[in-house]
């Protein structure tokens, strides 16, 4: 998300809940009937972290539902809300968790209520004032440590985009950074964690990649249209962010070109290349990426 903000594009991010139920640390006491009276309060730091990190990314603007979680629970009223952003902006791509991440059931309800929503969006007789609209692609996001083969019993869809975004990385971490108020455990050095995040997630996939830092998606849909757009007639793109709630990693970058499940080379965008990626050099380049040891 913060790469194509870099470039111009005009990104979007909407959050369906607070995250305050599995994502605030320390802060409500283990026991009592009482536990959570100050429950709204927290409520009121994490839409304050929300908006930080939204500013931190550059997104054009940010909203936070507030729907109730884990489980997460979204009725016509809070379908009515997702599909009206959606019609709302008019965005080519959409990025939201995989309905399938094991391990976290409320980003596994939210993929889901993500993509029943762009269905919804495009259909004339949806309940909406706004006109209807057809989302071109749709990219998904998921923890990389969730055995989610496992759960489903079945060999899970690998990742078939990824996306250099070691530009852009010192913008990310800041977002991320935005929620040590509520995410900090106690004692716990948030700073440091999120340097061993990037060092063990998209540093480590960057260094395999053979570049900086990266992150990886799967493409779900796919439109003739969003393809002729993307491929030189516009030079800017709609982008809108679905997740289920406040947690830090958030702000997805999705690819200049989608298509092929495996890029031919690292490079800048050619003619013939479905997709490509634009190298950023890491620290083993003489860049700002991780230190790995230098491959032979």
């Amino acid at each position: 998300m913060a790469k194509h903000v870099q470039r111009g594009d005009d990104a979007r991010l909407l959050s369906l809940t607070t995250g305050v139920v599995s994502h605030a640390f320390g802060i409500f006491p283990a026991t009592g009937a009482d536990k959570l009276r100050d429950v709204e309060r927290v409520k009121g730091t994490k839409r304050r972290e929300f908006e930080a990190d939204a500013a931190a990314i550059g997104a054009s603007r940010s909203r936070l539902l507030d729907l109730p979680e884990s489980p997460l629970i979204v009725g016509a009223e809070g379908y009515h809300a997702i599909v009206d952003e959606i019609r709302d902006h008019r965005p080519d791509v959409v990025l939201c968790p995989h309905p399938a991440e094991f391990g976290s059931f409320d980003h596994m309800d939210a993929g889901r209520v993500a993509i029943a929503a762009i269905d919804y969006a495009r259909s004339d007789g949806y309940p909406s004032a706004l006109g209807p609209w057809l989302v071109g692609d749709v990219f998904t996001f998921y923890y990389e440590n969730h055995r989610s083969g496992q759960f489903l019993g079945a060999p899970r869809q690998a990742p078939d985009v990824v996306v250099d975004i070691t530009t852009v990385v010192d913008r990310k971490r800041a977002a991320m950074a935005a929620f040590a108020g509520t995410q900090a455990k106690p004692g716990e050095d948030y700073g440091a964690k999120l340097d061993r995040f990037f060092a063990s997630v998209d540093g480590a996939l960057g260094y395999a990649a053979g570049t900086g830092y990266v992150e990886r998606f799967s493409h779900e849909l796919c439109h003739k249209r969003i393809r002729l757009h993307l491929a030189g007639r516009d030079p800017r793109l709609s982008l809108v962010v679905l997740q289920r709630h406040v947690h830090g990693v958030l702000g997805q970058p999705i690819p200049r070109r989608f298509g092929n499940p495996v890029p031919r080379r690292f490079g800048t965008p050619s003619p013939g290349a479905r997709y490509s990626l634009q190298r950023d050099h890491g620290r083993r380049r003489g860049g700002s990426g991780p230190a790995y040891p230098e491959r032979r």
